[in-house]
């Protein structure tokens, strides 16, 4: 029974032994699986130096649209209007359009009653105007680029704009601007170029005035150089009776609106003097044009008349 019972024990405790083995061959075995595979996967995850960054998605971002920047305001320059007006006496005055060509031409229309109606005048085959004088209150020259060739005539009337009359050869005794460059003037057959492009003309016997962008240029009789007076704002000019000009201006300190100053005729040792204030009458294409004491002013669709050489408008 001792044997028997000594052997019982001795299986029991290998048995338990192999049991122990085991099982701590299952941990180890486990434990190197473990490492192996976390090894795996950090070298996995190790960015590869040679590899290229992949592509940042913007999907919905193309199709957003970018914030705009509002611009500052700004309120459009005033400057002078390439439009003729012409007084004939103190009722009757003329004006134009200037029109181009060979297309649809300008527009010259009369008053008789200071500006308060203005009526249609035809002038045959007047395309674009160059050149307007109103002599007096029957006779009207109307320099122009006339019919589809566009050259460049004298029609005058007689008769208050309702007939008219070719005189070419009159040319050489007005002053017009030229056709193609609006830097050059012609004046009693001559053309001269001015040292800027001109927006008016604002002429006489003894002188020929023009208005440029914020700049008065004269050119004396028998002169062959500009005088050029720096006048900002200024929208245009008329020849006052005696020499000198009345001019329209925009910006100018102390008046909200057309302000009307006087400079000498020697314009390049002058400066402007203010006669006056036009508050309301808004600064839209102004156009000025004098005879004796009477001065008319032509902003956008008004005319204004002052009877007092600009000081005073009705």
């Amino acid at each position: 029974m001792a044997s028997i019972t000594g052997s019982s024990r001795t299986r029991g405790v290998r048995a338990r032994n192999r049991r122990t083995a085991l099982i701590a061959v299952g941990i180890t075995l486990f434990l190197v699986v473990d490492i192996a595979l976390v090894l795996w996967a950090v070298s996995a995850n190790r960015p590869d130096p040679s590899a290229q960054p992949a592509p940042v998605s913007t999907f919905g971002m193309l199709d957003r649209p970018s914030p705009t920047p509002t611009p500052p305001a700004t309120t459009p320059a005033v400057v002078a209007a390439p439009r003729f007006l012409t007084v004939a006496t103190g009722d009757v005055a003329w004006r134009s359009t200037t029109g181009a060509c060979p297309s649809p031409g300008a527009t010259v229309e009369a008053t008789t009653d200071r500006g308060a109606t203005w009526t249609a005048v035809t002038v045959p085959g007047a395309r674009r105007v160059l050149g307007l004088e109103g002599v007096d209150s029957s006779q009207l020259r109307v320099v122009s680029a006339a019919d589809d060739a566009c050259a460049v005539t004298l029609s005058e009337s007689f008769t208050g704009g309702q007939f008219f009359e070719r005189y070419p050869d009159r040319l050489s005794g007005t002053a017009y601007l030229d056709a193609a460059d609006q830097a050059v003037v012609h004046v009693n057959g001559a053309a001269s170029t001015a040292p800027c492009p001109v927006l008016q003309l604002a002429s006489t016997e003894q002188t020929t005035g023009a208005v440029c962008a914020d700049e008065l240029v004269q050119l004396a009789a028998g002169a062959t150089a500009w005088d050029r007076a720096s006048v900002p704002g200024l929208l245009s000019a008329a020849p006052r009776e005696g020499g000198g000009y009345t001019l329209a201006r925009a910006g100018a300190e102390g008046c909200e609106g057309i302000a009307i100053e006087s400079i000498a005729g020697s314009i390049a040792q002058s400066q402007p003097v203010r006669i006056g204030c036009v508050t309301d009458t808004a600064p839209s294409e102004v156009t000025l044009a004098s005879r004796g004491a009477s001065v008319w002013l032509w902003s956008g669709t008004t005319t204004r008349v002052s009877t007092d050489g600009g000081a005073t408008w009705s």
